[in-house]
């Protein structure tokens, strides 16, 4: 079985919804399974051209969060790569 994910109607939800940091949230973890929904740059870009102004957080706000900053997104140590900023409050 082949996974798919239709980016499309996502974008539509999305913009119902009127919550920008949704964007960043999806966006991120869209990015990451990337490989297995055999997602494509045009959907990717799709979200990035939305982002909110402000940094979203993927979770509450704690020390030890990590910036991804192509997304504008504070994500949890578990989620972050090696190439994540640390960020500490």
């Amino acid at each position: 079985m082949v996974p798919s994910f239709d980016f499309d109607v996502a974008l539509e939800y999305l913009r119902l919804l009127r919550m920008p940091w949704l964007y960043a949230r999806l966006g991120f973890l869209l990015d990451r399974h990337a490989e297995k929904l055999f997602s494509k740059g045009k959907s990717r870009d799709a979200f990035l051209r939305r982002l909110p102004r402000g940094v979203a957080y993927l979770d509450r706000k704690r020390p030890g969060n990590r910036w991804v900053s192509i997304w504008n997104l504070m994500v949890p140590e578990t989620l972050a790569t090696s190439t994540d900023q640390v960020v500490r409050t």
